[in-house]
């Protein structure tokens, strides 16, 4: 097997849930080493704001 993902709705998954969703890719034959996470991107929206803001300092 090549790839997996795993995304959540939120920036971070709790730690008991990451470990039950990792034995499960393991399960389905994933080598967990080739395992890597990645942080969330911020979204346009964010970026734009916090650009405005640095420029009305």
């Amino acid at each position: 097997r090549d790839f997996v993902w795993v995304m959540a709705r939120t920036p971070a998954i709790d730690p008991k849930t990451f470990a039950t969703l990792m034995t499960t890719v393991q399960t389905l034959g994933y080598d967990l080493s080739q395992i890597r996470i990645h942080e969330p991107m911020r979204s346009l929206q964010v970026q734009e704001t916090e650009s405005n803001i640095n420029r009305n300092d």
